[in-house]
């Protein structure tokens, strides 16, 4: 019995030994498996800062924290993230004093949509006692549009609106996006070679009129859906049409002919009267103008000669200028529609 209880001790003794060993055995094996290797954390390449005035700004939003940095002209602010990746540009204008344009610089979601925007406060602008922010959201959009929005925006345009189109409480004005019928795409839209951030204006949801605001500050309104953009001006603290922008369509009635009027006599001194009042000029009614033209076409047509034939004006003849002479309107806002 001794003996027997003995051996049964010793191979008790010689199994937990050897469970042991195994134990060591597995606990080393899962100690290589779960061993943590250092991660390589590759170096940010700062090279592209040599030589640059930059001022850096550290800010957060729904992009996380980072470090922008800005590069300060006399007349923009050049932006860009800690990898020298340019976003783009402020534009403010007329504005010389760098150090000034520093002390206003910042970012904050001007906006509420969760994302900054560059702001620069206090400037004032070319339509009068107007005090507004630069805006760009340089995250979502990075400046593509290279727009400003004003702080008072819908202010300004409601005085915009009113002023050119007469006062009216049922009038919306709402920014466009993604609009195909307007080329608007994410809210810009290019008129000839500017590019507009676009606003609808509507009474009891019929569009009367679209309103445009470029990156130089001009602003343009397309009364009507004429596709006609009137330039606009600020004077004695209120809008006044100042001149057309050169698109397609005012350029086609600059140079219609006298087949042209032969052709839609109603249309063609229409249209001419509608580009007349976008750039400013006095209101001149359709019958005005048909008449003026006319007027200018019998006293042409009016000779004969000895074989008793009408002499014909060619059809190839402006009337736009035509007409403008006739009713002392000054051609010389048109010329670069020729």
């Amino acid at each position: 019995m001794k003996r027997t209880a003995r051996s049964l001790i010793c191979a008790a003794s010689l199994m937990a030994l050897a469970s042991m060993a195994a134990c060591e055995s597995k606990t080393s094996q899962s100690m290589e498996v779960a061993e943590v290797i250092e991660p390589v954390t590759e170096a940010v390449d700062e090279s592209w800062k040599n030589g640059r005035n930059l001022t850096g700004y550290d800010v957060s939003d729904k992009n996380g924290a980072r470090t922008l940095w800005v590069e300060f002209g006399e007349e923009s602010a050049d932006i860009y993230d800690d990898k020298g990746q340019l976003f783009g540009s402020v534009n403010y204008g007329e504005l010389k004093d760098a150090d000034y344009s520093k002390q206003g610089f910042g970012f904050a979601d001007i906006d509420n949509d969760g994302y900054l925007d560059a702001s620069m406060p206090g400037i004032k602008n070319e339509f009068g006692n107007y005090t507004y922010n630069w805006i760009y959201n340089f995250v979502e959009r990075k400046f593509m549009d290279r727009t400003a929005e004003l702080s008072n925006e819908k202010e300004v345009l409601w005085l915009i609106a009113n002023g050119i189109l007469g006062n009216n409480s049922s009038r919306q004005i709402t920014q466009m996006f993604n609009n195909s019928e307007v080329g608007v795409v994410n809210g810009v839209v290019t008129l000839e070679d500017k590019n507009c951030k676009a606003y609808g204006i509507s009474d009891d949801g019929r569009e009367v009129a679209r309103l445009y605001y470029d990156q130089n500050g001009d602003w343009y309104i397309d009364e009507g859906c004429k596709d006609i953009y009137s330039i606009m001006a600020s004077k004695n603290d209120s809008y006044i049409l100042d001149g057309i922008l050169a698109t397609s369509k005012a350029k086609s009635i600059a140079a219609y002919t006298l087949s042209d009027f032969y052709a839609n006599p109603s249309g063609v001194a229409t249209a001419i009267g509608q580009l007349w009042t976008a750039a400013g000029d006095a209101s001149v009614s359709a019958d005005s103008i048909s008449g003026a033209i006319n007027s200018v076409v019998s006293a042409y047509e009016i000779v004969i000669d000895d074989k008793g034939t009408i002499r014909r004006m060619p059809g190839g003849t402006n009337v736009f200028d035509m007409a403008a002479n006739q009713l002392g309107i000054d051609l010389s806002k048109y010329e670069k529609l020729k």
